[in-house]
């Protein structure tokens, strides 16, 4: 009765998702010819697409990716990069890539491909020796340039786990343990997290793919086989369903149980976020498990019409990218003078619109700008969704500058002298608003000096400080603050 039990488990699970499986795609591997096909995750049926061979060399796998805009197959081997129609298997562009930006010699030009439907580009880890910098390349031209200012990892590469979040703008990858975060704008590690290792498995974490829907990290937890001395297999491989925070770098166990006992085969793995459904291939099979459950919700054998070796391999899920959320809009600023650098916090944004306050305007997703005059200023932060759907943040920034003036710094209706100062100043501030604190903060954030001040006028003596500078903050009762910049002689 269990086993009946667990089978009307599976039919029902399965029987929720039938019409909500997406499109999988790749590449039938037919001695040294490859075809792209399709395959239908709930019966198995494998379609061809490519009348006729793609490419005649020999996949190298865990290296492609679609363009689920315009609908196109993306797959790099051989210092190429082949991009095919998904609607009748044409190859559209076939060109070798090249380096724009450095001459030097590398290992695989661009690995790990994952696409970015935010621009367009496709972005991955030049591969030089021992080092991985962090790359992208125009599938149109195979032009490729060199992002990162230097090896981001000094780690043997480990292929078929990777992704890219396109609304947020970041690379993941996995090697070594850890999950490494990559900021595609600046090209620079976000974070380098040490993983945990729930069931002390061979590979705690494999075949990662993103669902924006969910912020999430999938993939698959794998314990290796246990073997006697006579070469028997003792235990059998597990995977589960796994998530990982790439910030903390906790790895979750969703399924409660072993989804597959067969050693898994890297790089034919992928994930529909509308669907909810994580799709990999194994020994001639695809199976499909529920993101929330962890459960198989299909497995069904993939017909070979063509008796090929592989009938489908570096399978992709043609996603519906106009399914993500309604974005948010944060951002945080940093002075440096006039400079103020911009940091976009917003998630599911595909478009960002900057509006500085002073009549100029930026498209970029973290901006820099440059005032002309110090003062404060309304800013806002305008994000857009795939769908168009757009939300709106502003706040008001101060720019702190620097004057020629020895004894003075005065912006908003204050003043602050003599500055530079030995130690002994003086605040006069506005009888409106009723301003109570004076404070100084080191360049690390922290508050060294907090003093109370009674009426607008406060000769004060300042804490033994350091030289250098400090900023200063004046703080009312009724929640508003003046800022600037105090140095100390």
């Amino acid at each position: 009765m269990k086993s009946l039990s667990l089978l009307f488990l599976v039919l029902a699970v399965t029987q929720s998702h039938a019409q909500r499986f997406g499109e999988v795609y790749g590449l039938e591997f037919r001695t040294s010819q490859l075809r792209l096909a399709k395959v239908n995750p709930l019966s198995g049926g494998l379609t061809l697409v490519s009348s006729s061979p793609t490419s005649s060399d020999q996949f190298g796998s865990g290296i492609s990716d679609v363009d689920p805009v315009n609908k196109r197959y993306h797959y790099v081997r051989a210092g190429q990069i082949i991009t095919v129609d998904m609607s009748n298997g044409q190859v559209f562009y076939n060109p070798s890539i090249s380096c724009s930006t450095h001459s030097f010699n590398f290992t695989q030009p661009i690995s790990n491909i994952a696409f970015n439907w935010a621009d367009g580009l496709i972005y991955g880890l030049l591969h030089k020796g021992s080092q991985l910098w962090f790359t992208k390349v125009d599938p149109v031209s195979g032009v490729m340039t060199v992002l990162s200012s230097g090896p981001i990892s000094s780690d043997q590469y480990q292929s078929g786990v990777s992704d890219i979040d396109p609304i947020n703008g970041r690379y993941f990858y996995i090697r070594g343990g850890s999950i490494i975060t990559v900021d595609i704008a600046t090209a620079t590690v976000l974070r380098n997290q040490l993983m945990t290792n729930p069931n002390n498995a061979l590979s705690p974490i494999t075949n990662i793919t993103y669902d924006w829907l969910t912020d999430q990290i999938f993939g698959l937890n794998y314990v290796g086989s246990k073997w006697d001395n006579n070469g028997f297999t003792t235990k059998p491989a597990e995977l589960r369903l796994a998530t990982v925070d790439p910030i903390s770098g906790v790895i979750t166990l969703i399924s409660p149980g072993v989804i597959s006992a067969d050693q898994f085969q890297s790089g034919v793995s992928d994930i529909d976020p509308v669907a909810g459904l994580y799709y990999y291939i194994r020994a001639g099979q695809i199976l499909s498990v529920d993101l929330s459950s962890g459960l198989v919700a299909g497995q069904s054998l993939i017909s070979n019409p063509n008796q090929a070796i592989s009938p489908i391999t570096n399978i992709e899920v043609v996603k519906d990218y106009q399914s993500a959320p309604i974005p948010s809009a944060e951002f945080v600023a940093v002075n440096e003078d006039l400079d103020v650098q911009y940091k976009n916090l917003s998630s599911f944004s595909l478009h960002a619109h900057w509006d500085f306050g002073d009549g100029n305007s930026s498209s970029e997703r973290h901006p820099r700008h440059s005032y002309q005059t110090r003062g404060i200023y309304e800013v806002s932060l305008s994000s857009t969704n795939a769908q168009g759907e757009q939300v709106h943040h502003s706040e008001t920034i101060t720019v702190l500058g620097r004057t020629s003036d020895d004894c003075l710094v005065q912006f908003a209706p204050h003043q602050v002298y003599p500055n530079p100062s030995s130690g002994r100043i003086t605040v006069e501030t506005p009888e409106i608003n009723n301003y109570r604190y004076f404070e100084c903060f080191d360049e690390s954030g922290t508050r060294v000096v907090s003093l109370e001040l009674f009426g607008t006028e406060n000769k004060l003596v300042l804490p033994d400080l350091e030289e250098g500078e400090y900023q200063y903050r004046i703080k009312s009762m009724v929640g508003k603050h003046i800022e600037g910049v105090l140095v100390i002689e």
